[in-house]
């Protein structure tokens, strides 16, 4: 056995309906030097998918891990059929955290607000008996009291068996809302495209551009690692941003800047970093940083010069960037990768939508959370007490956490 994986659990009675393999073997990867042992057959696996997505990808997953797990540690849980063949991947991490202020022990993937979604991945033909003998694993609770598994696509193999667990476990289970990414097709033209947008999104386009004038240039540049130069032009572009104000702009101190560096040095040189700058007279005032992966386009992080606000150069940009991709053989797609606000929704109606899955041990601490969490903080929430006390935060303005 590969010193950097730990035999935990074997399911010698699960049956793969699509082949004649009678075993299947649960082994733990618990370190990167591990995962970076598994490097190859992660990377097969993901092409068999036919590259479903940047989240899924071993360099995307292996960045979250070494610049945002703020403490957790990798908990790769990796299925194999009795021939060494790894039918399944689940990316995950194992720390503690709070749960409405109590410490709790938690598995789950890791918090990487710049990941389209969350998911497991499966080798085609595997997928309902991997999904099955996953989920059997996650819900023994053997040195966790919690499992979190956020940011999945409700359409997936994880959501779609994530579901069927819930219907089993109904009262140490919870869904909850997560974000609605629009997500735009370029299966027409862009005359075409273009032709079928409201009049509304056009003369808005328009009378932006005729604001702008000209004497403007866009520019897509190819990162090949971190050290391009462009990356320190857009770091000065986002120290000018009104995410300033809120501390959302890109600092080279940020665990999310580290993300970003880290992507590019593992991406960079395949070609699928770019970032996208919009220049008035010269001049640097707004920029797309993007990951172009299996045909799809990611804009991860955008921010313009705010001294420039006026001329909207951000909506500008937008259009000029989806406007050239429309055109360009190797994409097919535009996930979001953000919530559906309305200027998003202008471009497309289509969404993926995301779902939080929370499952709790039967534990007394964690029945207790469970029953505080859905059972009587739903009626707090409905009470004249809390509307009074939400109502009385707007108007104060005040940021206090909410109920």
């Amino acid at each position: 056995m590969n010193q950097a994986e730990v035999q935990i659990l074997n399911v010698p009675d699960v049956q793969i309906v699509e082949s004649d393999r009678k075993l299947m073997t649960i082994r733990v990867v618990v370190g990167l030097d591990g995962m970076d042992e598994i490097r190859n057959e992660w990377m097969n696996l993901t092409k068999l998918q036919g590259n479903r997505g940047i989240h899924q990808a071993f360099g995307w997953v292996r960045a979250a891990y070494e610049t945002l797990s703020r403490g957790d540690k990798p908990y790769i849980v990796v299925l194999r059929t009795d021939r060494g063949k790894i039918v399944a991947i689940a990316p995950l991490a194992l720390g503690y955290g709070k749960y409405r202020g109590i410490t709790i022990r938690k598995l789950g993937f890791v918090r990487n607000d710049q990941s389209p979604c969350n998911d497991f991945i499966l080798h085609p033909g595997f997928e309902k008996d991997a999904m099955f003998v996953l989920l059997e694993h996650l819900n023994t609770f053997m040195d966790w009291e919690m499992v979190d598994l956020h940011q999945v696509d409700i359409d997936g193999h994880t959501g779609k068996a994530i579901k069927s667990l819930m219907e089993r476990f109904p009262y140490c289970s919870y869904e909850k809302k997560n974000r609605q990414s629009p997500y735009l097709v370029f299966e027409k033209g862009w005359n075409e495209f273009w032709g079928g947008k409201s009049r509304r999104l056009k003369k808005s386009i328009n009378n932006k551009l005729n604001r702008l004038g000209m004497d403007y240039q866009v520019e897509k540049r190819r990162i090949s690692d971190a050290t391009a130069q462009e990356l320190a032009e857009i770091v000065r572009i986002s120290q000018k941003s009104w995410k300033r104000r809120i501390g959302a702009e890109l600092a080279v101190c940020s665990d999310n800047w580290k993300f970003y560096t880290e992507i590019c040095n593992h991406f960079g040189p395949e070609g699928c970093i770019h970032v996208w700058i919009l220049r008035i007279e010269g001049i640097p005032v707004a920029f797309e940083f993007h990951v172009e992966y299996g045909g799809v386009q990611y804009p991860i992080k955008a921010d313009y010069d705010d001294d420039f606000k006026k001329l909207s150069p951000g909506s500008i940009l937008e259009y000029e960037i989806i406007r050239r991709s429309f055109n360009d053989p190797g994409l097919s797609a535009y996930h979001s990768c953000a919530h559906s606000y309305d200027y998003l929704l202008k471009w497309t109606q289509t969404i993926r939508d995301h779902r939080n899955y929370e499952f709790f041990a039967p534990k007394i601490k964690t029945i207790i959370l469970y029953k505080f969490e859905y059972e009587l903080m739903k009626l707090v929430r409905k009470s004249r007490l809390y509307r009074w006390y939400k109502e009385r935060q707007c108007r104060e303005g005040l940021q206090g956490e909410a109920l």
